[in-house]
């Protein structure tokens, strides 16, 4: 047990637990080493580190968001919950496609995920209850696509011996996404809860088209 605590230590604060490379740790945005310590030595990988972490955190936002949100929309409740529930297939089947082609990568698809959906969010509040129903259930099915890319992009982004970690630290952010959005409903009055979500998604375009890296498209592990 002590060897285990001290390799995840390492793993987590220090440059590596082996230094002889037999992890096949290679690759990865952040670099090799610690994950803490690629983050304080380098202003560029804090930021694309804090970008990424804000994807998952809009993601999770909007999509429970939307999901707590559905009775306020013209219509049926239960009716719209099961729109809003049909609605996460054709996404996961979305971002599977998009990101399955090599020369369109992940960084286009994921960016127009998060652009789509931030403005359909902020759009609702120009629209009539039946127009926005539609974009609400557009702007879910684009989040539900973005939260299944970025498990993929996010596999690319670290290194072998920083992936655990990094991924723990992008499930969690996306958690307190999750946690923020009823908040965000009793707190912000009327459709302004939607721009907030829409707003956060918008924010998630701009990191994923201007600060994070692309890549190249592959679904093999």
């Amino acid at each position: 047990a002590g060897r285990g605590g001290r390799r995840i230590l390492l793993l987590l604060v220090g440059r590596s637990s082996s230094s002889g490379g037999g992890g096949g740790g290679s690759g990865g945005v952040v670099g090799g080493g610690g994950l803490v310590w690629a983050v304080a030595s380098s202003g560029a990988v804090a930021a694309r580190m804090g970008a990424l972490l804000w994807l998952w955190f809009a993601a999770a936002l909007g999509f429970y968001g939307i999901s707590l949100y559905v009775g306020h929309f013209g219509g049926g409740l239960y009716l719209n919950a099961l729109l809003s529930a049909c609605v996460e297939f054709p996404g996961k089947v979305l971002a599977y496609v998009l990101t399955s082609i090599p020369w369109l990568g992940t960084r286009v698809p994921v960016t127009a995920f998060y652009l789509v959906s931030g403005l359909g969010c902020c759009l609702i509040a120009f629209a009539p209850p039946a127009a926005g129903m539609a974009l609400a259930m557009a702007a879910k099915m684009n989040l539900t696509a973005a939260f299944a890319a970025l498990y993929h992009y996010s596999h690319d982004f670290f290194p072998t011996p920083q992936r655990n970690v990094g991924l723990g630290l992008c499930s969690q952010a996306a958690r307190v996404g999750g946690l923020v959005a009823p908040q965000v409903i009793v707190l912000v009055p009327g459709l302004r809860a939607m721009h907030a979500y829409g707003g956060t998604a918008l924010v998630a375009a701009f990191f994923m088209g201007c600060v994070l890296p692309g890549h190249t498209a592959t679904h093999d592990s």
